[in-house]
Protein backbone atom coordinates (compact mmCIF):
# COMPACT_ATOMS: atom_id res chain seq x y z
CA UNK A 1 0.00 0.00 0.00
CA UNK A 2 1.56 3.27 -1.12
CA UNK A 3 0.15 5.58 1.61
CA UNK A 4 1.00 3.36 4.57
CA UNK A 5 4.42 4.86 5.41
CA UNK A 6 3.02 8.40 5.14
CA UNK A 7 0.09 7.46 7.37
CA UNK A 8 2.42 6.16 10.05
CA UNK A 9 4.72 9.18 9.71
CA UNK A 10 1.83 11.61 10.21
CA UNK A 11 0.57 9.62 13.18
CA UNK A 12 4.01 9.66 14.79
CA UNK A 13 4.44 13.39 14.20
CA UNK A 14 1.10 14.14 15.86
CA UNK A 15 1.87 11.82 18.78
CA UNK A 16 5.32 13.40 19.24
CA UNK A 17 3.66 16.80 19.54
CA UNK A 18 1.80 15.52 22.60
CA UNK A 19 -1.62 15.04 21.06
CA UNK A 20 -3.71 11.90 21.37
CA UNK A 21 -3.97 10.29 17.94
CA UNK A 22 -5.52 7.13 16.54
CA UNK A 23 -4.53 5.41 13.31
CA UNK A 24 -6.88 3.22 11.33
CA UNK A 25 -8.58 2.41 8.08
CA UNK A 26 -7.02 -0.03 5.63
CA UNK A 27 -4.05 -0.71 7.90
CA UNK A 28 -5.76 -3.05 10.31
CA UNK A 29 -8.06 -1.19 12.69
CA UNK A 30 -11.39 -0.31 11.03
CA UNK A 31 -11.99 3.45 10.99
CA UNK A 32 -15.16 3.31 13.11
CA UNK A 33 -13.41 1.17 15.73
CA UNK A 34 -10.99 4.06 16.34
CA UNK A 35 -13.71 6.36 17.64
CA UNK A 36 -13.01 7.51 21.17
CA UNK A 37 -13.91 10.75 22.96
CA UNK A 38 -10.34 11.18 24.24
CA UNK A 39 -8.71 11.08 20.80
CA UNK A 40 -7.85 14.52 19.43
CA UNK A 41 -6.77 13.50 15.91
CA UNK A 42 -7.51 10.57 13.62
CA UNK A 43 -5.21 9.54 10.79
CA UNK A 44 -7.05 7.20 8.44
CA UNK A 45 -5.63 5.33 5.49
CA UNK A 46 -8.62 4.93 3.19
CA UNK A 47 -8.21 4.05 -0.45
Amino acid sequence: MVNLPLTRLLTQMIADSGMLVAIGGNIGVPALDCLNEKIEYYVLDII
